[in-house]
């Protein structure tokens, strides 16, 4: 019986170091000499693969009319999806350049009603279409491939 004692005195012993020592690991890596595990790293591109581009254009506020508002000379971004132009109606200055990006998995098309002012032919999704408005008047538009899909560009 004493010889059990002492066995579970020793294990319990054991495993209050143990569980102390753990405890008094240093978590901060800064002090460490650990050496940090390499980074996982990409796979270069291919240089002729086709290489996405990035627009910076940000939406802009919208007001209580339901509409947006740009400012001129600057950008103002219009998203397709869900099979429509958001936001339905913008309002932008002349000198605005306009934005669309399709967000939609089928393609869309950035179509002006008429006097062919500006035509993106088919987007894919992630796609941008972009046009700057150098004159003011009401520009409808639609896509050629959805045509319920409607929407206005006011440029004032």
């Amino acid at each position: 019986m004493r010889r059990f004692s002492y066995l579970a005195l020793a294990l319990a012993a054991v495993l209050a170091l143990g569980l102390l020592a753990a405890a008094c690991g240093d978590d901060d890596d800064s002090g460490s000499d650990e050496t940090p595990a390499p980074a996982a790293t990409q796979p270069a591109a291919s240089p002729t693969a086709p290489q996405p581009t990035a627009t910076t254009a940000q939406p802009t506020a919208t007001p209580s009319g339901g509409g947006a508002t740009g400012g001129g000379g600057g950008s103002s971004a219009v998203t397709i999806q869900g099979f429509s132009f958001q936001p339905g109606t913008l309002t932008v200055r002349v000198g605005t350049t306009v934005v669309w990006t399709n967000r939609d998995s089928a393609p869309h098309t950035v179509t002006a009603d008429s006097g062919g002012t500006f035509d993106s032919g088919s987007l894919s999704n992630g796609a941008t279409f972009q046009h700057t408005f150098s004159q003011a008047g009401r520009f409808t538009y639609h896509c050629d491939l959805h045509p319920s899909m409607t929407a206005v560009v006011v440029v004032q």
